[in-house]
This record gives structure tokens, sequence and C-alpha cells, in this order.
């Protein structure tokens, strides 16, 4: 009888930014009234878990992208951003349910704002940018 060994194991290791990512946002559940110090409220649960779901969707299917930093927002919403050398991107979604995403292309200068789906769709194509930026860095 044949054993399997962990190195010919057919299940996958989690993505490392998706582990960072749901670390990141434990800590956010943990926030209490006035987290910054003045009249900051907790961070929506329900943000939470539609930042989450839109997150882990594009992170699970670029494996080179990192872990954006996550932040809370004082009225309960989350935002997300990574900063590289060539790009920056930013989404934000805020406690009304709303969602939008800024990015700047630092070579050319150019940036760009969507807002609701646009922005979900603006995250999904900045991917393939944030991803070829992490593996020239």
């Amino acid at each position: 009888m044949q054993t399997a060994h962990p190195k010919n194991s057919n299940v996958s290791r989690p993505h490392p930014a998706l582990i960072d990512l749901r670390n990141q946002f434990a800590s956010l559940r943990m926030l209490k009234e006035g987290w910054d110090g003045h009249d900051a409220i907790p961070v929506n649960p329900s943000v939470l878990s539609h930042a989450t779901a839109c997150l882990e969707f594009v992170l699970s299917a670029k494996r080179h992208v990192p872990s954006p930093h996550v932040a809370p927002i004082a009225d309960g919403g989350v935002q997300a951003e990574w900063y590289g050398d060539r790009y920056r991107f930013e989404i934000y979604f805020d406690e009304d349910g709303e969602i939008a995403a800024w990015s700047e292309n630092l070579v050319t200068g150019v940036e760009m704002e969507a807002e609701g789906t646009d922005a979900i769709q603006m995250l999904a194509a900045w991917t393939s940018n944030l991803e070829l930026d992490s593996l020239t860095a």
C-alpha cells in the first residue's frame, strides 16, 4: 500500500496574498467605535464581506499579484491599495455599498477613476499591471 507524500498532493496551497488579505480583514473586524481616536465607526460587516469577496476573486485569478494594504475608513468602509514602482491602484468599499477605484500609471502619468461595477472591472484589468509590476520588481 502506497501513502501519498505531501509534496505530491494535488491539494493546492493557499495563495500567500489571500492569506495576508484574510489576516488584514480579521484585524479590521476587531476595530471598535472610535478606533481612530475620534468618531470613527467600526467597519461594517457587510462591507467587509463584499470587499473580501471582490478582492479574493481577483487575487485568486492572479497568483503573482501581491496582497493590497487594507485600511479602514472612518465612515465604516474599507480601502485596499497597491503601490508599485510603475503603478498605483486604490479601491474603496464604502458604508453605503458604493465602490470606487482610482489608478495611476507612474510612467505615463495617466490617472483613471471608476465607480460601481466599472470599479471592479478596472481592478480586474489592473491586476495584469500589478502582477507585471510585482514580477519585475
